[in-house]
């Protein structure tokens, strides 16, 4: 069977390097004939976007400094004091905005994601609120904001979304207005991606620099990470003064 696999596969790689000027990989892929050159260009291509993203991160956190700065305070608070803290988001927007929460729940806050399996709690018991949207336009995010200042509750709200979004801005305590850097190229695009990873890349960086100014060393981070099941080989064991990562456990 090995054999006839082996023949099958190489008559093909015969085929289509004659008829369509490809190779056919070791896996089955195929590959241009001028794989050396286009693989270059990928790699490029590759380091292009990765400098753009870069650079658009940097962008966003310089054209709204105060902002973040206010964010980060408001962070390490959220975090001290186990607030209850929903992420706000749609489609991959969502994803971007969920990584930093689950950094800012292993820092004690108590995290809730929009249309997650586990409810968000009633808007009567407060807290805050991270909405996350590329466009600033995402009409579920923009009503849900709505929604909650109609209820006059009292939820902070810190928004994240492409500069400029007044709608979405007019709903946030905080709003950080996310900037490209449109004088390097990006040859890899899909849609929003660059504006989520700019939110995911930024809010998390946030979120550790509120963990610092709220003196969270690598045990402390430890302690407030889940140490039942497979994602991590943090021991609570490794804390003894679990109230200063949890004090809204202490009765």
């Amino acid at each position: 069977m090995a054999k006839d696999a082996n023949k099958i596969l190489s008559e093909l790689e015969t085929l289509l390097s004659k008829k369509y000027n490809v190779a056919v990989s070791s896996d089955g892929v195929s590959i241009p004939i001028q794989g050396t050159k286009n693989l270059d260009r990928i790699h490029l291509e590759i380091k292009q976007r990765i400098e753009f993203i870069g650079a658009s991160i940097m962008k966003t956190a310089s054209g709204s400094k105060e902002e973040i700065e206010k964010a980060i305070l408001l962070f390490r608070d959220w975090m001290l004091n186990g607030t209850i803290v929903r992420v706000i988001g749609a489609g991959r927007a969502r994803l971007a905005g969920s990584i930093p929460a689950n950094r800012l729940a292993h820092g004690g806050a108590r995290i809730y994601i929009q249309d997650d399996i586990i409810p968000m709690p009633h808007s009567i018991k407060g807290g805050g609120i991270i909405a996350v949207s590329a466009s600033g336009k995402t009409p579920s995010v923009i009503n849900v904001l709505k929604s909650v200042r109609e209820m006059g509750e009292n939820i902070k709200i810190v928004g994240i979304a492409k500069k400029g979004a007044k709608e979405f801005q007019s709903s946030c305590d905080i709003f950080i207005g996310i900037e490209q850097e449109t004088e390097l190229p990006n040859p890899l695009q899909a849609l929003a991606d660059t504006g989520e990873y700019v939110i995911s890349e930024l809010l998390d960086a946030m979120v550790v620099a509120a963990g610092k100014l709220a003196g969270f060393d690598d045990t402390k981070w430890q302690t407030g990470h889940e140490d039942i099941g497979a994602t991590g080989p943090y021991d609570a064991s490794l804390q003894s003064d679990i109230s200063y990562v949890f004090p809204y456990r202490i009765g």
